[in-house]
């Protein structure tokens, strides 16, 4: 009778070593999780900023010279190709 005492014992201690590794593994993923929310928060809020300062731009055109005007229209064209490029890098996180 000794033997099936013997197996459940161990066999109760594995599960008990399982589970409590699948209880780090839930409060490493929790923790990630966090992580990446206050990240991703950090890249929103930048993009956020960089978007008001592009509406300024498009603002300060309305009421510049023609010659003002082209290289502010240079100015809004790179800005938008890094907010394009910013996003796409933000978005790897969602993949």
């Amino acid at each position: 009778m000794t033997q099936p005492n013997n197996f459940e014992s161990k066999a109760r201690e594995a599960l008990g070593d399982i589970y409590e590794k699948i209880k780090e593994l839930e409060d490493q993923a929790k923790k990630l999780r966090v992580d990446l929310e206050e990240k991703l928060d950090g890249e929103v809020s930048d993009l956020k900023s960089k978007d008001s300062k592009f509406y300024k731009t498009l603002e300060d055109a309305k009421h510049s010279s023609t010659a003002a005007f082209y290289d502010i229209r240079q100015g809004v064209e790179k800005a938008t190709e890094a907010m394009r490029e910013a996003i796409k890098k933000a978005s790897y996180h969602f993949k």
